[in-house]
């Protein structure tokens, strides 16, 4: 899982990094979103600034890779996604266009005090340097001025709903897939043994299952259980639960603690059902307890 985690730390950062650099390069004559006459461009103030900027970009990532690399410190899975995403969203926010602002915005006074203006210069429809906001442009997006993709028309009342429309569904998803990752992190799973209505129900968020005490062929006590991929379940360096497959008995069940052996194999039918609770006493409470109901 940190391996994984690590890889779309490094991607994250890698992203971020280019778009950064991407404002360096003038396209056409148009600098961190000032248009510029093509004959300043090489001017002493324009290299001075753009050196500043590298200078922060260096900056900003350095301080942005620390925190996103904090990320593999956290022990539980739903913690780590939670960080994860607001680091990513931190990144592409804040990290990303901080530095690009704080240019924009000196590159301006710089082209105000020098009266470097063209015909083509529209820099009044650019809020900060890369916010597309022109009420005259019927145009939902147009390209960006720095970075690799297009931006929406904010003036534009189909840009405004998809911009802002993209970030609350963005924020909705999130919101949904953190509080069912909190609630399987801090959710134990429980059995109970019913004589009366004839079941076992194991008691999980999302992953509830119960089967008749009849349909109990064999059950057994085991130290190692080798589960080879999941097809349906969550599955941490802490546990794993869900729908499995296991080398040894093929499709499985699986509510158990990985460090906390032995594990209950319960076999029903077709399929098994692995179990255990974290503390050994209370695995063996629950293992006596179904044997006694099989006698």
């Amino acid at each position: 899982m940190k391996f994984i985690l690590l890889i779309v730390i490094i991607i994250m950062i890698l992203t971020a990094y280019f778009t950064m650099r991407s404002a360096i390069k003038p396209r056409k004559n148009i600098l961190f979103g000032v248009t510029l006459p093509k004959e300043v461009l090489d001017n002493k103030e324009i290299l001075e600034i753009t050196r500043e900027y590298k200078k922060d970009i260096n900056i900003y990532i350095l301080i942005g890779s620390i925190l996103g690399l904090t990320t593999l410190i956290i022990s539980k899975v739903s913690l780590q996604i939670i960080y994860l995403l607001i680091w990513s969203f931190a990144m592409t926010g804040l990290v990303v266009n901080l530095p690009y602002k704080k240019i924009n915005k000196k590159l301006k006074v710089i082209k105000e005090h020098n009266n470097w203006y063209t015909k083509n210069d529209n820099d009044e429809y650019w809020i900060n340097g890369y916010k597309y906001y022109n009420k005259n442009d019927d145009k939902i997006t147009v390209s960006s001025r720095y970075g690799y993709s297009l931006t929406y028309n904010l003036a534009n009342k189909k840009g405004k709903i998809l911009n802002y429309g993209g970030l609350v569904l963005s924020f909705i998803i999130v919101t949904i897939i953190c509080t069912l990752l909190l609630v399987m992190d801090f959710s134990k799973p429980t059995i109970n043994i019913s004589k009366e209505s004839g079941k076992v129900i194991i008691d999980y968020p999302i992953y509830n299952y119960d089967f008749l005490i009849d349909d109990i062929d064999t059950v057994k006590l085991v130290d190692n259980i080798k589960l080879k991929a999941k097809t349906n379940g969550i599955g941490t360096n802490e546990y794993s639960r869900g729908n499995f497959r296991a080398k040894e008995y093929g499709k499985c069940r699986v509510y158990i603690y990985k460090e906390s052996k032995p594990y209950i194999v319960i076999k029903i039918k077709n399929k098994y059902v692995i179990y255990n609770e974290e503390d050994k006493i209370e695995t063996l409470k629950v293992y006596k307890e179904i044997k006694s109901i099989l006698k």
